[in-house]
């Protein structure tokens, strides 16, 4: 999945660099010092453990609290399925009338006073 940063979301984004394991990347780079990459790369992965798409799927409270105080191996983040990927022809444009369009069938209001 190759997309702009203004195309994807910071879900996408995440995943990409995990899966070609440069997580690392989001971080940034002046604090390279400050972090330890190890438990930065577990929290990514419990991050993304945690914004499954099945609910039976994301580990309880009680359990990421047992994963930050242990060192156990964690079970691999399946690929989501929700994206919010857009195509520049897709992105919203006001028309000629100055409507306001909306994608995805949900309505925009326009607030104006008198």
């Amino acid at each position: 999945m190759m997309c702009l940063a203004l195309e994807c979301s910071l879900l996408e984004i995440v995943w990409r660099l995990w899966n070609e394991n440069k997580a690392l990347e989001l971080m940034d780079p002046t604090l390279v010092e400050s972090y330890n990459s190890q438990e930065l790369m577990r929290c990514i992965h419990m991050g993304l453990l945690c914004v499954q798409d099945h609910a039976l799927d994301r580990p309880t409270m009680s359990t990421i609290v047992s994963m930050l105080c242990s060192d156990a191996t964690l079970p691999i983040p399946k690929q989501f399925a929700f994206t919010l990927q857009r195509s520049f022809e897709q992105s919203i444009i006001p028309s000629d009338n100055n409507d306001a369009i909306s994608i995805n069938s949900i309505t925009v209001s326009i607030s104006q006073g008198r």
